[in-house]
């Protein structure tokens, strides 16, 4: 593994033998982990970008009104730099990135904690008496996780698919 995640957890793998739970750490745990970081940090990338944007623009409307001589073409220019500035204000507050931001880096430190619980047999693995019951643990404590935020995303789709009061 060349990229970042992988190589903390490398020097565990390396000592794992080929087999099925091997498999379910890198395909299921580490590729989800990879997911949720990338996506945070393009989330916040984003976020970042169209609020600095956005404040650009509305820093932008005191100085065209100060250094606009013709009236008309001034009030043109407010008018479009004002309506850039809500529209981008309402795009991040549509897409919520920030929320994602953090929601996605929340569930990879999650994660990236409960694979190092697991490699190290500390917190909820340190009582497993044998190696199947440890890896039983982590797949029931990673499954039940990963469930919980899909139902949960479930909801929030499921509600915004609803009618509104309004809409009846």
């Amino acid at each position: 593994m060349d990229d970042y995640i992988g190589k903390q957890y490398q020097a565990y793998l390396d000592q794992m033998p080929d087999s099925p739970r091997k498999t379910y750490i890198v395909e299921r745990i580490i590729d989800q982990i990879r997911w949720y970081d990338s996506s945070s940090v393009n989330k916040q990338k984003r976020f970042k970008q169209f609020t600095i944007l956005a404040i650009a623009l509305n820093a932008s409307i005191p100085a065209v009104v100060f250094l606009g001589n013709s009236w008309s073409v001034m009030k043109l220019f407010v008018v479009i730099l004002s309506s850039a500035s809500g529209a981008i204000s309402a795009i991040v507050a549509l897409c919520g990135y920030k929320d994602l931001w953090v929601q996605y880096r929340s569930n990879c430190e999650l994660l990236k904690s409960m694979l190092h619980c697991f490699f190290q047999r500390s917190g909820d693995f340190k009582d497993a008496s044998n190696e199947d019951d440890l890896y039983d643990i982590l797949v029931m404590k990673s499954e039940q996780y990963l469930t919980r935020e899909f139902r949960a995303w479930e909801v929030v789709v499921n509600d915004h698919a609803k009618p509104s009061q309004q809409d009846k």
